[in-house]
């Protein structure tokens, strides 16, 4: 095994493989096997717990997680490793170098997901994920949250947040809007009665995406898979008139996210 031989460079490796797999996984603490070893997750999803390794560390990784990574996604399996063995020999503790500059993404992701899974009920959050107005008592309270649950400093919340618009578009890329909020702000374009087919599955992609991702900017409409159902281009999809306020809508929605204080 790589600690055994002091080969640095498999371990870490190692290292950054588990952490996917750890990140992945707490994305899906609904599920009662991995809630169980959550805890335990997101300690090995810090770099604190590899530095000084050893290898009953690592056996006792394998049998807690090898038998949570069938809940992993298809596309996600190859990050699963694998190349523990059952057999030990004498232990030996490595010192790994740990990159201290950075944000792994998925992992920090994992770690908001899975922070708010337990604030379900709380007022600001529910606001973020209704597309409702935020204020800035809101945006105060949701990086209280961050903080107070480990996931981040505040010099690191805001920083991202920074970069993203603000805390609120940041956490909305994340977490996503409610479905049904989506689907009420784009009611009148959802009518079957008053718009086309192809009109309404375009509109049917931008509520998708912002059930996803909170945010679609009006120039991803000129993008796949946009332009794969108007060939033509929106414009020319809803005319003058009406692709307006789509735009419009679009912007709206987005502001939401942006205490007025702020905007």
């Amino acid at each position: 095994m790589a600690t055994l031989q002091d080969d640095l460079g498999v371990v870490d490796s190692a290292r950054k493989k588990a952490q996917q797999v750890a990140a992945s996984l707490l994305t899906k603490t609904t599920i009662p096997a991995v809630a169980a070893q959550a805890a335990f997750l997101e300690e090995i999803s810090e770099d604190a717990w590899w530095q000084d390794v050893s290898v009953d560390m690592l056996e006792d990784l394998r049998k807690r997680v090898r038998s949570l990574v069938r809940f992993l996604d298809r596309v996600a399996r190859h990050v699963v490793y694998t190349d523990f063995e059952d057999s030990l020999r004498e232990a030996k503790t490595v010192d790994l170098p740990v990159a201290a500059t950075g944000i792994d993404t998925a992992r920090f992701n994992a770690k908001i997901e899975s922070c708010f899974a337990a604030y379900a009920d709380n007022p600001s959050l529910k606001r973020l994920r209704n597309n409702e107005q935020l204020t800035a008592a809101d945006i105060q309270e949701l990086e209280r949250i961050l903080v107070d649950s480990g996931v981040a400093e505040t010099g690191t919340i805001e920083s991202v947040a920074e970069q993203a618009g603000g805390l609120g578009l940041f956490l909305r890329s994340i977490l996503g809007l409610e479905r049904s909020a989506v689907e009420r702000e784009f009611a009148k374009f959802l009518n079957r009665s008053e718009f086309s087919v192809e009109q309404v599955r375009f509109v049917g992609l931008i509520v998708d995406e912002l059930s996803h991702n909170g945010v679609v900017n009006p120039e991803r409409l000129f993008e796949s898979p946009y332009t794969d159902t108007a060939l033509r281009g929106p414009q020319q999809l809803f005319g003058d008139q009406v692709f307006p306020e789509i735009i419009v809508k679009l912007t709206e929605i987005k502001q939401k996210a942006i205490p007025s204080s702020l905007a």
